[in-house]
């Protein structure tokens, strides 16, 4: 009868032990879930934040904008209209400035008409 006890307390003993490091381990496994956001890569898996992404999109170039929308950084297309012109900031090297041009790494000199093939197929 005394083994028995025996037994029983030392199978208490495991499932007090075997019951810590399971709430230390679902604990863990939480703190894992939001510090590495996992539900917004079940999202983007899923295919749920492209929808949503497209839905914003949709609502702010319509017109009205959704609010917490984090389409600020979006252009609308009218924006996009205003500033064609592009300005030239230095002007391009003409006539005798390709022959050499100092790029920092020593002389760089433009090569025309040059092909060179890695193989060996005869045509």
């Amino acid at each position: 009868m005394q083994q028995v006890q025996q037994k029983i307390e030392l199978f208490h003993g495991l499932y007090l032990i075997c019951l810590i490091l399971g709430l230390v381990c679902a604990a863990v496994a939480i703190f894992f879930f939001f510090r590495f956001d996992i539900w917004n890569i079940f999202n983007i898996q899923t295919g749920r934040s492209v929808k949503k992404t497209i839905k914003k999109m949709e609502a702010f170039y319509a017109g009205a904008e959704p609010e917490g929308s984090e389409l600020s950084a979006f252009h609308s297309p009218k924006d996009l209209t205003d500033d064609l012109e592009t300005e030239l900031l230095r002007p391009e090297p003409m006539g005798d400035d390709l022959q050499s041009v100092d790029t920092g790494y020593g002389a760089f000199f433009p090569e025309y008409s040059i092909m060179l093939v890695h193989t060996e197929e005869r045509i």
